[in-house]
C-alpha cells in the first residue's frame, strides 16, 4: 500500500511540476519577459517537491533562492526597477527567500530542533539590501546622515555581538 501511495505522490508531484513549468514558459513566450523564467520554474518545482516530499530542507531552500534570483532577473530585464534599485533589490529578495525558509520550515511545520540560521541569514541580507539601496540612492539621506553611517556602522556589529553574548549567557543559566 505504501508503494502505491509513493507512486501516486510522485506522479502528482511530476504533474504539478510539468504544468507549472509549462505555464511559466508559455507566459514567457507570450509576454517576452526576457528574464529568467527557467529559474522561476525550477524554483517552483523545488517548492512543490518540498511539499510532496518528507519536507526536506534542501528543497525549500533551493526553491526559494532560485525563485528570488529568477524574480530579480525578470524585474531587471523588464526594466521595471533597473538602475537605482538593482543591487539592493537583489539582497532584499535573497533575504526574503531565507525568511520564507525560516517561516515555512521552522515555524509553520514546527520541524524539531532549533533552526534559526535562515532567520539570521535573511535579516543580515535584508540589512545589506537596505544599506545597498541607501548607498545606490544616496540622495535619499542628507550628507550628515551618511557621515554618521560611515563613521559609526561598527556600533551595529558591537550591538549584535553583545546581544548574542547576552542571549548565550542567559541560556547557560537556565
Amino acid at each position: 500500500m505504501a508503494t502505491v501511495q509513493r507512486r501516486s505522490r510522485r506522479a502528482t508531484t511530476a504533474g504539478i511540476i510539468l504544468v507549472a513549468l509549462g505555464l511559466i514558459f508559455l507566459i514567457d513566450e507570450v509576454f517576452q519577459l526576457r528574464g529568467e523564467p527557467f529559474l522561476i520554474g525550477v524554483g517552483i518545482a523545488f517548492i512543490v517537491a518540498y511539499y510532496n516530499s518528507r519536507r526536506l530542507l534542501g528543497f525549500i531552500l533551493a526553491g526559494s533562492v532560485l525563485l528570488a534570483l529568477g524574480l530579480h532577473s525578470t524585474l531587471m530585464d523588464a526594466r521595471l526597477l533597473a538602475g537605482t534599485f538593482e543591487g539592493g533589490l537583489f539582497f532584499l529578495l535573497l533575504g526574503a527567500a531565507f525568511l520564507v525558509v525560516y517561516l515555512v520550515h521552522t515555524r509553520v511545520l514546527a520541524k524539531p530542533g532549533r533552526r534559526n540560521w535562515p532567520l539570521v541569514t535573511g535579516i543580515v541580507l535584508w540589512a545589506v539590501g537596505a544599506m545597498t539601496l541607501l548607498a545606490e540612492n544616496y540622495y535619499l539621506l542628507p550628507a550628515e546622515a551618511w557621515d554618521l553611517v560611515a563613521r559609526f556602522w561598527p556600533v551595529l556589529l558591537i550591538a549584535l555581538g553583545g546581544w548574542l553574548l547576552l542571549r548565550q549567557a542567559q541560556g547557560n543559566r537556565g
